[in-house]
């Protein structure tokens, strides 16, 4: 509509003031779309720059979980969440078993153990060491190759059904808009083309002055 009123011929009301409107919804909208990039945005940088234990020229140094990479070894202490996916090699218990909780995979609270150079060795991004004063792993997979990264879906939309039906609705009064005004304009064409001839003397259109008429009644 606000395009649609640009047109001289068509235009209902000032040209500037049909702008507002739009540009308030346009304002609005951006400002609200960038405060949730804002946030998502902050969510992913939280998760991604902890550091955790690296080994490193011959000692364990600290590196941010997003430029860890596979094959180095890592350390994670006690209460620490698993920066990637690891094989456990080997822990502070004499046994050599990990105690590990998945609440963040899978909900459980129970603490699962795990046992070096076993098939029950590799232990996931997300679980939390406990009741271990360390554990020693070699990482497998790292970023977004995690089992956790790949196993994410993408956010649901968080438009309500009232947004959606109106989004429909707007959609479906435009296209008809567009019909509407595309058949009146190919039928207006044809009529100017018929008409052609007198258009010089059709109000509305041109009008043409005779000499002797410009200053008539003068």
């Amino acid at each position: 509509m606000a395009a649609l009123n640009q047109l001289p011929p068509l235009a209902v009301f000032g040209r500037t003031v049909s702008l507002f409107p739009l540009l308030f919804v346009l304002s609005v909208t951006a400002i609200k779309d960038g405060y949730e990039d804002w946030r998502r945005h902050r969510s992913d940088r939280n998760e991604n720059n902890p550091e955790a234990l690296v080994h490193q020229y011959g000692k364990f140094q600290f590196k941010r979980w997003k430029k860890i990479r596979v094959g180095e070894v890592v350390k994670i202490l006690a209460n620490e969440t698993m920066p990637c996916d690891m094989v456990l090699l080997g822990t502070s218990d004499p046994s050599g078993i990990a105690y590990i909780q998945t609440m963040n995979l899978d909900g459980e609270s129970n603490l699962k153990t795990r046992f070096p150079l076993s098939q029950s060795n590799i232990i996931l991004r997300g679980c939390q060491l406990m009741n271990t004063e360390w554990a020693v792993g070699v990482v497998v997979y790292a970023g977004l190759e995690t089992k956790a990264m790949l196993n994410s879906t993408a956010s649901p939309s968080k438009r309500s059904r009232l947004e959606t039906y109106m989004n429909q609705e707007t959609l479906c009064l435009s296209i008809f808009l567009f019909v509407m005004c595309l058949a009146v304009a190919v039928e207006m064409g044809l009529w100017l083309k018929r008409h052609e001839e007198q258009l010089d003397t059709l109000p509305y259109y041109r009008r043409v002055y005779f000499g002797e008429g410009i200053n008539h009644g003068k």
